[in-house]
């Protein structure tokens, strides 16, 4: 409860320290009968000003922003005021937090309701941002990128199902308009702290898993490199700028949390950038100071030359000073102060920058248009959770989705790989609860264009648009479906609670029980004749069901089956996978002639759940690898063509959408009809090409080029290289690539010389000479002018030499010129030098630098 004091009296007797005209603009708090503290309420984004003498509350223009994990509050300090705490929100356990400069607003996440919420500053206009059904696990760092408009966020959990225990952990990057969200990086096991360089277009990141260590990377997740190992729980980094200097410091604060037991205590590291390559030195400093104590670090921000550290067994936010080493706590007695951030709020908020122009030249518009460092070309990306993938067309990167691609369930998502595309990322279409959703039985409806999925946990059936759009429920069946398949309009699917199969037309009519009393079925298909499907319970077998006289029979009964969890017809075979097997059984589709699939060592299979033929080629899921691989079968044999996607959590059900190849030959999908401009990185003498022809042939798959460096060198003319590609048939075709490789770095002169004096008598002219100057380039030093030649006579007096240093791409350097002081000395007539009988003569003096 908030009490005015202006309204309201607190105490009967008139000389209440609150009575009216108390002096406090907003609300008085009496502390005893005659001394009163003046305060702001919370939720609205004003502190009290020291110079207003305590007593009036006023926007603040420098804050402190924090969370504090026990006590729930996301709120602030004003640096310039008298350091009273302020809230902006509650939320049960805040932890990263960050600020977006240009809409004004406050963003933090919450690691017990799994969710990102941000609000203005005032508290107002609190909102979700991204939840738990966004599958949102712990975000324990986050930062904006202010160019981008996109927020960057560290996204970790772990579910368990029957026992086994699977993970996420990655980083992630979305608009702020919650549009366009991409996975960045998932190649690390425990992400921490997440800043952006916002300058050099880098993002750095900590790993506090098995091998502590500070990462860094493009903004596109690619170009990784270690920048600080040998850590234990690097819980929060910084970039600062060195004062007058053009480098930068990199800041870590590490609990050594896992080094408790020896005593370790938590540690304050800095290091300078390298201003090149933006690496850490391999000096790393670790700051000792009598004042400075920390125990459990987490949070660290900086304003000049103070920095800000929340420790959690300090229970205090301190200021350690760098200059003078004092430790102040400038907020105390508060329960896991967790992430901090000085921010400099403007009465007139920035507007957005506009977007470079580099990403019109480049990116289609349906992109997310990502810069990259040294003024190279830009990444032009797609969404992680649609089905567009990335492809050129009308010499510009666009999103577009695959004509043929491969669909399948993995655990709370139905993911999308394309068919004959290259490499390309995993898609999500659908992403579910990240720890109440199950998916495990999908279908497709090709002509539609809609696919169909069941959640085990909600015994739902979903269906949704195949770009992940429109999802719905389609049935509420109350069964646990492990398998479904499509076959006339009609969806099939197993019961493995109730031990039944099921089906109903995608119409939503004719919803019926087809097949009772079975032992846990699993897989299912249905051609025009049978339903076939699996049992994995106590009597393990194969069976199927003939659709016209709904008469069931056993076709593979017992051994050598165990867990058959999936079913394929091809050729009059028919194939089953089974999890306890590494390799695939085979047999007449009536059972007879059962044999094994080998598979070559090396290639073995761990937990076999789906299998998909395509032509020759079976796609395979498997639980234990966490991967789905392709096989290529050649009679009773089949060999790894390769590895479609890893790192998957649980695998399942797999649908392959193939359509016609499409007609003619081969070609170049992307060959650019302009030039490509590249620029030399500073230092450097040549510079990685950036941009590579795409070639497929008639069916579509990725053909490989040939004809192209890797590197290219500065040319005062246009380069033209010329790529190659040639397809299954020999038929070869061939792109034309003109490069123009800018060189916009200025010579450096590594010697100039100082000042020059000289003596001269009767105001004539003297030579003077000086050594002449060095410079160097990473191209090439083309010419090197002045003002006056070495030797050239210079009159009594100051003179200027000024030197100008071109490289062979016109770039100038004009920062080397000294003064040549020539002295004149006057000579009085009738003034005798020498001794008697010797003569005189007398000439400039010519003085060397």
């Amino acid at each position: 409860m908030f009490i005015d004091c202006n309204y309201y009296i607190l105490f009967s007797d008139r000389s209440s320290p609150c009575r009216p005209n108390n002096k406090c603009s907003h609300l008085c708090l009496p502390i005893r009968a005659a001394t009163k503290k003046c305060a702001c309420p919370s939720m609205s984004f004003l502190s009290i000003k020291p110079s207003t003498n305590n007593e009036k509350c006023m926007t603040p223009t420098n804050i402190l922003l924090y969370a504090l994990g026990d006590s729930g509050v996301v709120g602030f300090i004003d640096l310039d005021g008298t350091n009273d705490p302020q809230v902006i929100a509650y939320s049960p356990r805040p932890v990263a937090v960050t600020y977006d400069p240009v809409q004004q607003m406050v963003y933090w996440s919450d690691v017990k309701e799994r969710n990102i919420r941000r609000a203005k500053l005032d508290g107002s206009m609190n909102e979700a941002f991204l939840n738990v059904t966004n599958s949102i696990g712990i975000v324990d760092g986050m930062d904006i990128d202010v160019v981008g408009r996109r927020l960057y966020f560290s996204n970790m959990g772990y579910v368990a199902i029957d026992g086994a225990y699977y993970t996420w952990h990655k980083i992630e990057m979305v608009g702020l308009d919650g549009q366009q969200r991409r996975t960045v990086v998932n190649t690390v096991d425990k992400p921490r702290a997440v800043k952006i360089d916002a300058k050099n277009r880098h993002l750095y990141y900590t790993d506090w898993g098995s091998t502590g260590r500070v990462l860094r990377s493009d903004l596109d997740g690619l170009n990784q490199v270690v920048v600080k190992g040998n850590l234990d729980n690097p819980n929060s980094i910084l970039l600062t700028q060195d004062t007058g200097q053009d480098g930068r410091v990199l800041w870590v604060v590490d609990s050594h949390n896992k080094q408790k037991e020896t005593g370790m205590k938590g540690g304050l590291y800095r290091s300078d950038l390298n201003r090149t390559t933006g690496m850490a030195s391999t000096k790393w400093a670790k700051i000792h100071s009598n004042n400075i104590d920390l125990k459990t670090p987490y949070g660290l921000a900086q304003k000049g030359k103070k920095l800000y550290i929340s420790d959690w067994e300090l229970n205090a936010i301190v200021e350690f000073d760098l200059v003078t080493n004092q430790v102040t706590n400038l907020l105390s007695n508060v329960d896991a102060p967790m992430a901090m951030m000085v921010v400099e709020v403007s009465s007139a908020p920035p507007t957005a920058a506009p977007q470079p122009a580099s990403c019109g030249t480049y990116c289609g518009s349906n992109t997310i248009c990502v810069t990259k460092p040294l003024s190279a070309n830009p990444v032009c990306q797609c969404s992680s959770y649609n089905s567009l993938i990335a492809i050129y067309a009308n010499d510009k990167q666009t999103c577009q989705a695959p004509e043929s691609f491969v669909l399948f369930t993995d655990f709370n998502t139905v993911k999308m790989m394309p068919r004959y595309k290259g490499t390309q990322p995993v898609q999500t279409l659908i992403q579910g609860d990240s720890f109440s959703s199950n998916y495990v039985g999908l279908v497709h409806d090709k002509g539609n264009k809609k696919i169909y999925f069941s959640d085990v946990n909600r015994r739902t059936i979903y269906t949704a648009n195949d770009d992940g759009s429109d999802m719905t429920e389609f049935y509420n069946t109350g069964h646990v479906i492990d398998g479904m398949f499509l076959h006339s309009s009609t969806l099939y699917w197993t019961d493995f609670l109730n031990g039944s199969i099921w089906s109903i037309g995608l119409d939503k009519n004719n919803y019926q029980q087809l097949v009772t009393n079975l032992d846990k079925p699993r897989a299912i298909l249905v051609d025009n004749t049978h339903i076939y499907w699996t049992e994995w319970g106590n009597n393990t077998r194969v069976a199927r069901m003939d659709r016209t006289t709904n008469d069931s029979t056993t076709v593979i009964d017992g051994s050598p089956l165990k867990w058959p969890n999936s079913l394929w017809i091809k050729d009059t075979f028919l194939y089953i996978g089974d999890g306890a097997h590494p390799y695939l059984h085979k047999a007449n589709l009536d059972g007879s002639n059962l044999k094994t699939v080998n598979i070559p060592s090396g290639s073995e299979l761990k937990h076999v759940y789906s299998i998909a033929f395509s032509e020759n080629k079976i796609f395979v899921s498997d639980w234990n690898l966490t991967r789905i691989s392709i096989f290529q079968l050649s009679g009773d044999t089949l060999t790894l063509d390769k590895v479609l996607v890893q790192d998957l959590m649980r695998p399942t059900q797999i649908v392959i959408v193939d359509n016609p190849p499409p007609t003619g030959t081969a070609r170049f999908s992307y060959c650019p009809s302009t030039v490509t401009h590249i620029t030399l990185p500073p230092g450097a003498e040549n510079a990685p090409l950036g941009v590579k022809p795409e070639a497929v042939d008639a069916r579509g798959n990725t053909l490989g080029i040939t004809g192209l460096p890797d590197m290219v060198s500065w040319n005062s003319s246009l380069q033209t290289f010329t790529a190659t590609a040639k397809d299954n048939q020999g038929n070869e075709i061939m792109c034309s690539l003109t490069v123009n490789v800018k060189d916009l770095e200025a010579p450096v002169i590594t010697y100039c010389p100082q000042t020059i004096t000289a003596i001269t008598y009767g105001n004539a002219k003297v030579p003077v000479s000086w050594y002449k100057i060095i410079a160097q380039d990473n191209v090439e030093v083309k010419d090197i002018t002045s003002t006056f030649k070495v030797d050239h006579e210079f009159s009594p007096g100051r003179t200027t030499v000024q030197y100008t240093v071109t490289d062979s791409a016109g770039n100038k350097n004009q920062s080397c010129s000294f003064v040549v002081d020539v002295t004149n000395i006057k000579v009085k007539l009738g003034t005798s030098f020498l001794k008697a009988g010797s003569s005189f003569c007398w000439w400039p003096y010519r003085v060397h630098a």
